[in-house]
């Protein structure tokens, strides 16, 4: 393995147990390549030999600061950990390369990992035929158009994202996501064409919208690609 220093260019986090950070920081990086269809763990491709391992400096409003620090290792070992990191906030990625990193195959969601004090484990799935669906919301009031703050709704229980397969209408996956966080990336879904239904959401899991926002004809790529919405403004009754 060795580590390069580029310039500038939704996974799952845990504490290493018992690992505490003093001088330095390690993520120890964990990828998989899925078969969406199948759900079946695949070996990388023929020709794409490295997991790049991106570990960008961000600051208290998570915005870049730098360039991000970037650990290579064997596609198929599946895990790595970094050399060590000076103990700080990254945005952390996984990219799965050509040797010597000239194509890119596909690049993991990222994540916000926080090594001030303790090492941390950065897991993700990239999605070989499949892919996300990402968006940001405002609410308004369904009677007046008036924008709405999340806190404005008594019984709030968040946004939720029904994605449904134009193919074929049994094939869906809903999402919930924090009102508060007015961005999020869906589950994982199959590439194909999808209708896309938004509701505001009380806390037993009930719409509050008076109709739901629906999209339709949004399509999911191959290789874990992201496909963004844009901002979709929720009625709330």
């Amino acid at each position: 393995m060795k580590k390069l220093v580029l310039g500038s260019l939704i996974a799952v986090i845990s504490q290493t147990a018992g690992c505490v950070v003093t001088e330095d920081a390690v993520i120890t990086a964990n990828w998989s390549l899925k078969q969406e269809a199948t759900g079946q763990i695949i070996p990388c491709p023929p020709g794409t030999t490295t997991a790049a391992v991106y570990s960008q400096p961000v600051d208290s409003s998570n915005r870049p600061v730098g360039s991000p620090i970037i650990d290579l290792f064997d596609c198929d070992d599946n895990s790595g950990r970094t050399l060590p990191l000076p103990p700080d906030v990254y945005q952390t990625w996984v990219e799965l390369t050509s040797e010597g990193g000239g194509s890119v195959y596909a690049r993991s969601i990222s994540a916000f990992v926080d090594v001030l004090d303790s090492d941390k484990t950065f897991t993700t799935t990239i999605l070989n035929d499949g892919g996300y669906f990402e968006l940001d919301w405002d609410l308004v009031d369904a009677s007046t158009n008036a924008p709405l703050e999340c806190a404005d709704i008594s019984d709030n229980g968040g946004v939720g994202v029904v994605a449904t397969s134009v193919a074929n209408m049994s094939m869906f996956k809903d999402t919930t996501f924090d009102c508060e966080d007015h961005h999020g990336i869906t589950k994982g879904l199959l590439q194909g064409a999808y209708t896309v239904s938004i509701d505001a959401m009380n806390r037993a899991g009930q719409s509050i919208s008076p109709q739901s926002v629906v999209l339709t004809n949004r399509v999911i790529g191959e290789r874990n690609t992201v496909t963004d919405l844009g901002t979709v403004t929720v009625p709330v009754e």
